[in-house]
């Protein structure tokens, strides 16, 4: 569990940053020995395409069976058009939505299913294909964890995202394999690079997000999972991205698309004095992504996230739940209502310079 980070609270370490905060004061570390070995001021000399593809080749050689999950975005088509140009075999591509129950095509949640991956599916019939109905794994997360549900979540704190975590124990198949000793790899298209800037530097960082892929729960043993762009066996991707959107930055602009007043963490230019859009990080980073790709956007809350409405709704643990996630709210000092439904916001990593 390292390589997706810890928390320290007073020399305590934990992957629960609910245990981390009753402990004490707490930082969340993301593999701070590698990034910290590496001057990540000097860019890397392969392209971004050719880091894609060299990380695609470096899975595909470690594993029995790659199963990519795919949500049609821009993160995760980018994973699956590198494993293609790798030539690396994918042995399954996982998808999961909710319309079996709800019967909702242009639902939050299924709208990408409907319309981005469901088309790309078509063109893959040589690859196993899985769509899962996530809805009832996410309506038993509090039959399941009981009391211990905050133990499991440290920045999604809706319930689809802990659910997903489960999956390894209802798929026949998959079950079947890990039992037999085989190394079956869930691959997530996480994340996109996090950029700080101060006194005309630049600098990367990361957080502790990472739980809605995973977390604390898929601790257990014959379980892999592989962050494709987030990870210390391939660091060049993530500082190659970096050095290649501070350069895009530093060139005078007026494509207006790309640019917001709103400070985001996708980009600064100085020049114009505005940052970078979201839309326009995933066109520079991705160098093959159309940007008429339909797309939901990102869910307004990690908590009550568009995707738990059934729950919500539904579920008689959402008072529970509701508790929980008030009390986290106190925990973490944030006094903001949770009926203003924002969400509880990550810890970052130590940044390094670009």
């Amino acid at each position: 569990m390292n390589k997706f980070g810890y928390y320290l609270a007073n020399g305590t370490k934990t992957y629960s940053k609910f245990v981390a905060l009753q402990i004490g004061k707490t930082s969340f570390h993301f593999n701070d020995e590698v990034f910290g070995a590496i001057d990540t001021t000097v860019e890397p000399a392969q392209t971004l395409e050719q880091l894609y593809i060299k990380r695609a080749q470096q899975i595909r050689s470690k594993y029995d069976y790659v199963v990519l999950m795919y949500s049609g975005g821009s993160d995760s088509n980018n994973v699956l058009d590198s494993f293609i140009k790798a030539d690396a075999k994918i042995d399954e591509i996982c998808t999961v939505w909710d319309y079996p129950t709800t019967g909702l095509e242009d639902s939050f949640h299924n709208a990408e299913i409907v319309k981005v991956v469901l088309p790309r599916l078509l063109e893959l019939t040589h690859i196993e294909q899985r769509l899962i109905d996530l809805t009832p794994f996410t309506m038993g997360v509090f039959d399941r964890l009981g009391n211990s549900f905050e133990y499991y979540v440290n920045y999604h704190m809706s319930p689809n995202n802990i659910a997903k975590q489960f999956l390894r124990e209802h798929v026949k198949e998959w079950a079947d394999m890990i039992a037999a000793g085989k190394r079956l790899v869930l691959v997530w298209g996480c994340e996109k690079p996090i950029f700080e800037f101060e006194n005309d530097k630049w600098y990367f960082k990361f957080d502790d997000r990472l739980d809605n892929c995973v977390g604390p729960y898929t601790n257990k043993p014959g379980w892999y999972d592989e962050l494709f762009y987030w990870t210390p066996d391939m660091p060049e991707i993530v500082i190659k991205q970096g050095h290649v959107v501070r350069r895009y930055c530093n060139c005078i602009s007026n494509l207006h698309w790309m640019w917001q007043d709103t400070p985001t963490d996708c980009g600064y230019n100085k020049y114009i004095d505005k940052y970078l859009t979201y839309n326009a990080l995933k066109q520079i980073i991705y160098p093959s992504w159309d940007s008429t790709t339909f797309c939901n956007g990102k869910s307004w809350s990690m908590i009550y996230s568009q995707r738990d409405e059934f729950f919500l709704n539904g579920n008689v643990h959402s008072d529970r739940y509701k508790q929980i996630v008030d009390s986290l709210y106190r925990q973490a000092g944030d006094v903001t209502p949770v009926t203003k439904r924002y969400a509880l916001w990550p810890m970052h990593s130590r940044r390094y310079e670009l």
